[in-house]
């Protein structure tokens, strides 16, 4: 009888608990939330109270320009070369005529002309040669190779000594290689070379032609005041 009383109140909450959550649910189902709306303008919001921004000027695209074709100019008419006089004798080392055309029926002079210590500048008849060549020797110094060939100085120098890279000079030119003394390693390879009979040092008598510089006898040392003289060297050969 207990039992029986007990699952009529069971049966009896539990139908009324099924009423209440009908009544509570629309026929329509739960409502989905509303999306966010934002607020109107406002004074006091500086994001609607800003004034919008000024809208950037942005280049325009450049236009395809125009082809423009380039004709070909109109060249000057040929120029008559024979129109132009040129002497019989041109020097071949400076494309230059010479002071004198015999001159150019001799061999090249090449003279070592000294360019260290600074006391002996300016050196003498550098002006004068068709060509130069300046090339270390040591001790970072520099010394010259005048090349005389189209003219002539009757002072060229001051003389100094014969050097290995001298030789190259000399072939080139097939020269006349005119220093003062070497060292004897290099006094004896020239000496032994073929061409020993173009070497022109100093000797006792007037042939070669070196002389010394009278202004600079008693100023400076006797092996920096020794000069050449290509004009005479003609008398000698």
């Amino acid at each position: 009888m207990r039992f029986t009383y007990n699952m009529i109140l069971i049966v009896a909450l539990f139908l009324s608990g099924c009423n209440e959550l009908a009544d509570e649910v629309s026929a329509e189902g739960i409502p989905s939330p509303t999306p966010f709306q934002p607020q109107g303008s406002s004074e006091s919001d500086p994001l609607y109270s800003a004034p919008a921004p000024t809208p950037l000027n942005l280049p325009t695209a450049t236009s395809i320009p125009t082809e423009v074709v380039i004709l070909p100019e109109s060249l000057p008419a040929g120029v008559d070369v024979t129109s132009f006089p040129v002497s019989g004798a041109l020097n071949p080392l400076t494309g230059l005529p010479p002071s004198d055309p015999s001159l150019l029926n001799r061999r090249p002079m090449a003279i070592k002309v000294a360019n260290y210590p600074r006391y002996m500048r300016p050196q003498s008849g550098l002006t004068l040669a068709d060509q130069v060549f300046e090339y270390y020797i040591e001790d970072g110094l520099t010394r010259f190779i005048a090349v005389f060939y189209g003219n002539d100085s009757e002072w060229v120098g001051p003389v100094r000594s014969g050097r290995y890279f001298d030789e190259h000079i000399q072939r080139m030119y097939q020269a006349y290689l005119v220093f003062k003394f070497a060292d004897p390693r290099e006094l004896n390879y020239f000496r032994a070379s073929d061409f020993a009979r173009f070497l022109v040092t100093p000797t006792n008598g007037l042939c070669p032609p070196f002389h010394f510089l009278a202004e600079r006898i008693d100023t400076v040392e006797e092996y920096n005041n020794s000069y050449f003289d290509t004009v005479r060297w003609k008398d000698c050969v």
